[in-house]
């Protein structure tokens, strides 16, 4: 019994043209496209005849847009690529398309906000990133927006304890941690 797992179009020694790989059973497990040798525009991956992620190439490198699935086919995560390196904005997404998640990168290193929600899009937490440090303070937050924690941090090293409020936004101390 044979099973096709992959079609590898070559020319003269070098993959060049449509890539497909399958399971057992003959479903699709990938899809890309080559150009002398080198991966190139949209490639597609699939689980449980499912897509979960789809991204595009240049020049053998990730470049563009890279969106994962999650089990029902929504997108769970946005992001973008550049010369194989993530840059610009990062998405994630609840089950229901809602942002859980959304920070900033820069040369395959976090720069700027990174933001997190809570499900009703209340502010859970805050923070900033530099060169891929956490830098300054981060706040968690009730979903009441009042602050819940602030932890300041320099150069990603946590400067000190973290402060911590109660539900109306006051502080608290000693034994109430």
């Amino acid at each position: 019994d044979h099973h096709l797992i992959a079609e590898q179009p070559f020319e003269k020694g070098i993959l060049h043209g449509n890539f497909r790989r399958y399971d057992a059973s003959h479903h699709l497990l990938s899809q890309m496209t080559y150009h002398e040798g080198h991966l190139q525009g949209l490639a597609q991956f699939y689980q449980n005849q499912t897509l979960r992620m789809q991204t595009h190439f240049a020049d053998g490198k990730q470049d563009g847009e890279t969106l994962i699935y999650d089990d029902a086919g929504v997108i769970q995560t946005r992001l973008h690529y550049r010369k194989g390196l993530k840059q610009g904005a990062a998405i994630s997404y609840d089950p229901l398309g809602r942002v859980r998640q959304a920070c900033t990168y820069s040369h395959d290193l976090l720069e700027g906000p990174k933001l997190s929600y809570y499900p009703s899009g209340a502010l859970m937490m805050s923070g900033n990133y530099v060169q891929g440090k956490s830098q300054g303070e981060f706040c968690t937050y009730y979903e009441t927006g009042i602050v819940k924690q602030i932890q300041v941090f320099d150069q990603g090293r946590m400067m000190g304890p973290p402060q911590l409020y109660d539900v109306n936004g006051y502080p608290l101390r000693g034994l109430e941690r």
